[in-house]
């Protein structure tokens, strides 16, 4: 059985996934109910989380709310410091919709240079 809610990560810094030590993103995802036909973008009603994690597999940004700008597209700022440390980051993101969880885990959202 296919998920209720399918997650499609991207990340806003211009059009790139590469982003400079010191800059501000934002950690973005549209989410779709694949329970109707055709699937469409839904904005999950409680749970909308992101957590960040370092190259090394340690917590950089802890699970916190994302925000909506539209039906079904979600986005948290992530700021970086020019000490933090270089290579590719992930995320685990995490909705709740009409009672059902969907968990997308290490999903690269931008590597720091």
């Amino acid at each position: 059985m296919a998920a209720v809610l399918d997650i499609q990560p991207r990340v806003k810094n211009n059009t790139s996934r590469y982003v400079k030590a010191g800059s501000a993103l934002r950690v973005e995802c549209q989410v779709y109910d694949n329970t109707v036909t055709p699937k469409a973008l839904v904005t999950p009603g409680t749970a909308k989380d992101v957590e960040v994690y370092k190259p090394d597999g340690t917590v950089f940004l802890s699970s916190g709310a994302m925000s909506s700008s539209a039906v079904g597209v979600l986005n948290r700022t992530v700021t970086t410091s020019g000490t933090s440390p270089t290579g590719g980051y992930t995320a685990k993101f995490t909705m709740t919709h009409s009672g059902n969880t969907v968990i997308l885990s290490d999903v690269m959202v931008f590597t720091l240079f």
